[in-house]
């Protein structure tokens, strides 16, 4: 079985996408199991199809000011939806997965792509967008 995936960056809080990202699964239906450490979590959907999504707590460095240059890690977290291509579950798995994109960035305070650094929000703006419509 193939995997193929979806990667996303989001600039909301790591720990407030990981809770909201239960919330959505659990009021969509979603029947998984999850898997969580300090810096990252893991939901493994098992029905009405399977796929999982994996949310990480960004280490990346970033500079936080050219005049006296400090780096530290980028702000928010990373999103990787794995989807299975097995032709038996045909688009199930993506179209579950835009489902749970939906309901997680409604549920959000804020647009996942605010408050990311500018050429990074123009490109994470347009996938998010891609996927949600």
């Amino acid at each position: 079985m193939v995997s193929d995936h979806i990667f996303l960056t989001a600039s909301t809080d790591f720990a407030l996408t990981a809770s909201s990202a239960e919330t959505a699964l659990r009021k969509d239906g979603f029947d998984f199991t999850q898997n969580r450490t300090k810096d990252l979590v893991e939901f493994e959907i098992e029905k009405p199809v399977y796929f999982r999504i994996v949310i990480q707590r960004r280490t990346d460095p970033e500079v936080g000011n050219f005049l006296l240059p400090s780096i530290k890690a980028a702000k928010g977290c990373h999103i990787d939806i794995w989807l299975s291509t097995d032709l038996a579950n045909g688009n199930n798995e993506d179209s579950c997965a835009k489902r749970f994109l939906r309901s997680l960035v409604q549920s959000l305070p804020t647009p996942p792509w605010e408050g990311l650094k500018f050429r990074e929000s123009g490109k994470a703006k347009k996938k998010w967008k891609s996927l949600l419509d």
